[in-house]
């Protein structure tokens, strides 16, 4: 599928400097989670974070530990403090 082909991400990502989160439910059946990692390899400042026993919807089925995993993004970036 055009999904899996790496040629149309691998050109306009290589030179992106914006730090990223690459989140992707592990149990993703759309687009396989070895997809959300070449997008992170693609993006030079990326953080990449599997969310176990998550589908295609893992911000629906796990919305606190997506949470959590944005806050720790941003925490590593940008110095927010957890209270």
């Amino acid at each position: 599928s055009y999904l899996m082909d790496s040629s149309f991400v691998d050109r306009p990502l290589n030179v992106a400097q914006t730090k990223a989160l690459v989140l992707h439910g592990s149990e993703d059946l759309v687009l396989p989670c070895s997809a959300g990692e070449h997008l992170h390899q693609c993006l030079q400042n990326s953080m990449f974070i599997s969310i176990p026993d998550s589908s295609h919807q893992v911000f629906q089925e796990k919305p606190n530990e997506v949470a959590k995993a944005i806050l720790n993004f941003l925490v590593g970036i940008i110095g927010i403090k957890d209270n």
